[in-house]
This record gives C-alpha cells, structure tokens and sequence, in this order.
C-alpha cells in the first residue's frame, strides 16, 4: 500500500454499530448516500480507512465510500484506497488464471482437485477482487496427494518445507505470484474430541462433491451442506486461536444467501449440535441477519441462545481479536489450540482462566510440549522451558511481544470469550 500519514483508529461507543451498518450498506445494490455520509462524518474517513484494512474489507467498502465528498486529505485518502483497490483487482485477476489452469490440468490427468473457500467465497461478492485472499485451498485425496504434488511441480510451484505441516503441504508459484495450501486433511494437523466429531462427518465423502462455476471457472467443491459445516469449523478455530475480522460475516452471509434452497437445515443444525457450536453460530448468524441481510429463516423454528456478551463478540470482531497492537497472535495460538479441539476445558472464573494461563495443565499445554504428553510428571520442566524462551524471545524481540500480564489478560480474554460463546468443552 502507498504511504499515507493514518492515525490509528479511535473506537467509541458507536463504532462497532456504524462500521456494520457500512458493510451492511455495502451489500445493498443501492446505496442511501445520505447515510453513508453520516457515518463517514460520525466516525471520520480516516478511522474507517483503517478498520476497514485491518478486517480486509477496504476493496469490498471502497464503491461504499467512493462518492464522499470531505477534505482535501480525505480526498488523498479515497485516491489511496482506490489505488489499493485496483491494486487488488489485478492480483486477484492474476490469481484466477492460475487457478483455471490448475483446474484443467488436474481434470486433464483424472484428478480430483477440490477447491473450497477462497474462490468459491469470492464467486459471491458483486465483483470476486472485493474479497482478495492470501492463498488457494485445495483438498485431494490421499490417494491422489502424490500425483497432485508432481502436476504443481509441472506448473512450477514450489515447496515451502518451513510452512508445511503434515495435512497441508505449501507450495509458492513465484510469477504471477500464488500460494496454494494443499490439503490431504480438512482439520489439519489438528486433533481432539470436536476433530474426531468432524472427521466422523465425512464431508469430503466423494459423492457429497458438487460442481459449481466460480469467478468463470469450472471446478469441483465440497457439498453445499458440508462446506458451510466446514467452514464455520474454520471461523471457530480462527476465533478460537487468535480471532477473527468482520469479512467472516460477510462470506457467511454470501454463502447462506446464495445456498439456501440447497442446504438441509435440519440436517445441518444437528450437526452444530453435535459439534457444540450451536451457540457460537445464533450469535453469529444474529449479527449476520440484523446487519448484513442474511436470510432470517435460518434462525427459525429454534430456539436461539444468543449470548448476552454478543457486544462483547461484535467489539472482538471490530478488532480481529486485536485488542493490543502487536503482531504477536502467535504467542496465544499454541495456548488456545487444546480448548478449540476440545482437549481441554475453560475455567468458570477470570481468575481461574488467568492461572490456565500461567500454568497449563498437561491437557491443555501447547502440542510443542510433546514430552509432556508421554510423561505427565515433566509438566513443570515445561512450564520453566516456555518461560525461558518467552524470556530470550522478550529481551531481543521486545516491540513483537507480549510482556507477561499483556499475554495473561489476551488469553484470558479469549478464553472468555470462548467459554461465553459455548464453545467450552463438554458445555
């Protein structure tokens, strides 16, 4: 993006309300200019400017504000989002091409590339580029995870060993640049009581597949009923780790709104059930309806736990999680991780949830800690080891990381948030 002298965002009382009120706006095919404006006067160009990139929503909002007529500098400012908005265009058009040709290559040689949220989220925005993303999910199966390797090779995609994991290989086309994560496992490297849940589900069984035509492109996909199963798994676990942007809100809606007619809804409830992320989605969903026009059917005939800390969840949203400005996400990702797969369970006071913090339990320390898993007695070697590399990491690191009590209160914010939103285990 160009430099631009931007302040950082100033969240009031009504910051949250107005900015989903704008995405709501922005989903309209006709827009009360006369309103917009008054949000853009209330909240100021500037602090939507930022908000809106850091929730990776600025190409989608941009047709929104467009017509503001403000200050000079707010002038210079919709310039700047217009130029990162075309910016995007051309890299998502770029993105496309490789994906057609990956498409065809892989029916070409009889292989079953099956794309699932990036593109086929994006075939359901007004214009595909207001949802740029980072890489292309692909699911194969494993019988064909060889095969699948050597034709991105063909294509010159290389792998990234540093970013692979067992489930998810990573592979870098250098020009036009594009990343694909090729998945043999929806659930990653993930394990626990929810996975086993999940896998039990089957949603990459063969005959569930369907075929849809995305941004132009033919290619294959999860079921209707099993990508949207799958990717409310992906939003909790993204919210559960770290947190989430207000762009998930608007996939869903898309999605739901496109998809429908095509979803047995019965079926897909009992399965959030089972899950236990019932609750989790009527507050989701509830924000999705009041705002942004989701199809309020999909809340009826139920009996709607909607939490009561949903401004709690809205605010979370509005920062992506990030309450504290540092790039340090992954300092509570290993800690989160065991409550999300349900290996472990969320203490029932903010005390308690502190104290998780500071001494995991054998079941809910980080994965890394693998000889604590096979000697449970070694728990507090742990608990010294990850104190000296927070240590080491914090004296030569200090601007990128947590200080001790700022990473208490995040997870213990999480944790909370978790816990209120029923996704605590055995809840």
């Amino acid at each position: 993006m160009e430099k631009h002298d931007i302040a950082k965002p100033v969240i009031t009382e009504n910051t949250v309300d107005n900015f989903l009120k704008l995405l709501g706006m922005g989903m309209q095919k006709g827009y009360d200019q006369n309103k917009i404006n008054e949000i853009i006067k209330q909240e100021g160009l500037n602090n939507l400017f930022c908000i809106a990139d850091s929730n990776n929503v600025m190409p989608f909002l941009y047709k929104t504000v467009a017509a503001y007529n403000g200050t000079e500098d707010d002038k210079k400012l919709l310039t700047l989002w217009k130029n990162h908005t075309q910016k995007t265009m051309f890299t998502e058009m770029s993105k496309s091409m490789q994906i057609f040709k990956l498409s065809k290559k892989a029916k070409e040689e009889n292989l079953t590339f099956v794309f699932f949220k990036g593109i086929v989220l994006a075939s359901l925005y007004p214009q595909s580029f207001e949802r740029p993303g980072c890489d292309s999910d692909i699911f194969v199966y494993e019988e064909e995870k060889e095969d699948a390797i050597k034709l991105l090779n063909n294509m010159d995609y290389r792998l990234i060993e540093d970013e692979c994991k067992e489930n998810v290989l990573v592979f870098l086309h250098e020009n036009p640049k594009h990343v694909i994560e090729l998945h043999t496992r929806l659930w990653e490297d993930f394990t626990g009581p929810k996975i086993e849940k999940l896998k039990e589900m089957d949603l990459t069984n063969r005959d569930s597949l369907v075929n849809i035509c995305a941004c132009n492109i033919h290619i294959t996909t999860l079921g209707y009923e099993e990508h949207l199963i799958y990717q409310m798994f992906h939003v909790i676990k993204h919210f559960s780790l770290d947190g989430i942007g207000m762009r998930y809100l608007l996939d869903i809606t898309y999605y739901i709104n496109a998809y429908y007619a095509k979803i047995d809804w019965e079926n897909f409830w009992k399965k959030i059930e089972y899950l236990g992320y019932s609750c989790f989605c009527d507050s989701f969903f509830k924000i999705c309806i009041d705002y942004l026009g989701m199809n309020p059917k999909i809340l009826a005939n139920r009996n709607v736990r909607v939490t009561k800390e949903i401004e709690q969840f809205k605010l979370d949203l509005l920062y992506g999680g990030h309450t504290i400005k540092k790039d340090a996400d992954w300092q509570i990702m290993g800690a989160m991780a065991p409550y999300f797969t349900g290996n472990a369970k969320v203490a029932s006071s903010e005390v308690s949830r502190k104290i998780q913090m500071i001494f995991p339990s054998v079941k809910s320390i980080p994965s890394c800690y693998t000889y604590v898993k096979k000697h449970p007695c070694l728990l507090p070697f742990a608990w010294i080891q990850r104190d000296f590399k927070f240590l080491w990491k914090y004296i030569f690191h200090h601007d990128q990381v947590y200080s001790v009590k700022e990473k208490i209160n995040v997870g213990e914010n999480r944790l909370s948030l978790i816990k209120n939103l029923g996704l605590n285990a055995n809840d």
